[in-house]
């Protein structure tokens, strides 16, 4: 994953650099789609007769678990761990994806001054 990390300052400086980050991007969706599994309840073991305030603290962590389950593609039905490692690739993913369109950004910005418009 430290290949995945990407610096939030850093900017793209090429058209070349900005088809290596969109290809990795697409690799990793691509793979997440693929470790895609069922849903089950082994993802978060919150059962038990514990304290009141304690099963209640359980049942919170469970539905954020559930919530970001739902966001972060391919993640349902993974192990806590699994879950949080693909949560960190796709915060990746998506920083590279605004290092993308900033720099598409700056690009028409600069062509659109250039032209007087």
């Amino acid at each position: 994953m430290e290949n995945a990390e990407v610096s939030a300052q850093s900017e793209p400086s090429s058209t070349t650099e900005i088809e290596g980050i969109c290809n990795e991007d697409r690799n990793n969706t691509a793979r997440i789609k693929r470790k895609r599994r069922k849903t089950s309840s082994a993802a978060c073991e919150c059962d038990g007769g514990v304290g009141e305030g304690l099963a209640e603290e359980k049942f919170d962590v469970k539905r954020r678990i559930v919530a970001l389950q739902k966001i972060v593609p391919g993640s349902e039905g993974l192990p806590m761990d699994k879950l949080f490692e693909e949560t960190a690739e796709y915060i990746a993913s998506l920083k590279r994806r605004v290092q993308v369109l900033r720099f598409l950004c700056a690009i028409a910005d600069g062509e659109q001054r250039k032209s007087g418009g």
